[in-house]
């Protein structure tokens, strides 16, 4: 396996460089926000020789990328991400040989309001989908089974945000919804996705609890979530 990831800081100065006044400046130019991103492709092979059965040459591709932006400054705390990924993969001797193994891609947005520290009165809107069409393979077919946006699914909730330290958060919302609605007609009538057909829309609603941690190790070159 192969793997090779990119990653981009926009400026790093070291702070012994830096003089107070220098410092500040720089602190007062970010005004509150912190943005970092990371993208990375990964190539997987799998070669069979003298093999029993159960064993198929292979090989895949996967793209995926993430970008996040967080601001906090005096009583706002807001944080916002969104990433995607999507792969390929061909297999020898298949009647399809190249299949779709993974496609997705996602937004995420959160915004909190301090009431008592490290207590946020907060809110959160989720939207999530796919790029393209997904399929059910049989011997002598494929069948459709989900496009974009079919399903598109979105969550928002209502709740308190316990944000103790830069790496710890808890999210409770007692006041959560879920709508997935699927735009496609011969999707929606599959009824694959709660919907039940000429309606193409589900709605939940319950309670929702978010734990995240998050941490960067030896100089910021491994990240941890």
């Amino acid at each position: 396996m192969h793997t090779t990831t990119l990653a981009q800081v926009e400026k790093q100065i070291k702070g012994e460089a830096l003089s107070a006044d220098e410092k500040k400046k720089l602190e007062d130019t970010t005004n509150g926000w912190k943005f970092g991103g990371i993208g990375g492709v990964t190539f997987n092979q799998a070669g069979f020789k003298n093999w029993a059965a159960g064993g198929t040459n292979s090989f895949s591709l996967l793209f995926n990328m993430r970008f996040n932006a967080d601001y906090k400054k005096n009583n706002h705390l807001l944080q916002m991400w969104a990433a995607a990924e999507y792969g390929l993969q061909f297999t020898k001797g298949d009647q399809y040989k190249l299949r779709k193994n993974a496609d997705r891609w996602e937004i995420f947005t959160k915004y909190g309001y301090r009431i008592h520290k490290p207590l946020y009165f907060a809110a959160y809107a989720d939207l999530r989908s796919q790029f393209s069409n997904s399929y059910n393979y049989t011997d002598t077919a494929k069948y459709v089974i989900s496009r974009a946006a079919a399903p598109l699914i979105f969550e928002g909730a209502l709740g308190l945000d316990y944000v103790p330290n830069k790496y710890f958060s808890l999210f409770f919302s007692p006041l959560a919804a879920k709508v997935t609605y699927v735009a496609a007609n011969d999707i929606a009538a599959l009824n694959s996705f709660g919907n039940i057909f000429p309606s193409k829309v589900k709605k939940e609603f319950g309670a929702d609890v978010i734990a995240t941690y998050k941490q960067e190790f030896w100089k910021q070159n491994i990240y941890f979530r």
